[in-house]
């Protein structure tokens, strides 16, 4: 079974990308909301009304795609540990079917009838 290709460099980058532009968000909102109290003083009546409405509705968008950006990373960062993991796993898988095959197939029944001739010949058990 051929390793699971995975463009890791690229998928690097787009998670440092995500990370840093979720972090630029994060510190937009502060200086937003900071702006948005300095311009509201100008506005009265329905306008100020408008306006708070329009200034909330951008504070949670700029939260909501600051942890989107953020879980896209780690999802990423998931993605690149499970490749790890599962091309590791197919290079044991490989090895082993390699040595099995050094065995012509009967690795495990000689191991099995070795087991047995020495806890028949000499009573030691010898666990699995």
């Amino acid at each position: 079974m051929a390793d699971v290709v995975w463009p890791a460099s690229e998928a690097g980058r787009l998670r440092t990308r995500a990370r840093h532009l979720a972090d630029v968000l994060d510190e937009q909102h502060g200086a937003r909301s900071r702006w948005a109290d300095d311009a509201r003083d100008g506005w009265e009546g329905r306008f100020r009304t408008e306006w708070d409405a329009s200034e909330s509705v951008a504070a949670a968008d700029t939260i909501t795609i600051a942890a989107r950006l953020r879980a896209m990373a780690d999802a990423l960062e998931s993605a690149d540990r499970w490749v790890l993991d599962e091309n590791d796993a197919r290079r044991r898988a490989r090895d082993k079917e390699a040595d099995d095959q050094t065995w012509f197939g009967l690795k495990d029944n000689v191991m099995t009838l070795g087991k047995t001739f020495v806890e028949f010949q000499f009573g030691i058990p010898i666990g699995d």
